[in-house]
């Protein structure tokens, strides 16, 4: 698998191996290579992972708390779907609104990776 920053930038698309970026190129420039924000960029890749992972899953297991109790009212859900998203936006604050908006398709991949994961997860887990 692709490292996530590589995933989210990308190489020129028609150009053949030897043509594309160097891999510092795809991330900036080697200055930034040097003074660490490639490091700290997965750092935060990571973090946003896991928070974005946490708030996916911790929707689910409220939906399946609610539905195990009955029908879930379209109130309910509005509330568990609200407190996810509530988490998602909060850790994509801190980011310029372009920025925001650059990482939004590796947001929406994350959210329904763990989404399509979460079951699997839950059925391999001891009970």
């Amino acid at each position: 698998m692709q490292d996530e920053s590589e995933e989210l930038v990308g190489t020129n698309k028609g150009q053949s191996e030897g043509d594309s970026w160097s891999h510092h190129a795809r991330l900036g420039g080697s200055d930034r290579a040097k003074d660490g924000a490639v490091g700290r960029m997965n750092t935060e890749a990571e973090e946003l992972h896991r928070i974005i992972s946490t708030s996916v899953r911790d929707m689910l297991d409220a939906f399946r708390i609610q539905a195990a109790a009955g029908l879930v009212t379209d109130k309910a859900l509005e509330e568990i779907v609200f407190r996810a998203e509530h988490g998602v936006f909060q850790s994509l604050a801190p980011y310029p609104g372009e920025q925001r908006v650059a990482m939004l398709p590796s947001v929406v991949r994350m959210l329904l990776t763990t989404f399509l994961e979460e079951p699997i997860r839950s059925e391999s887990s001891p009970r």
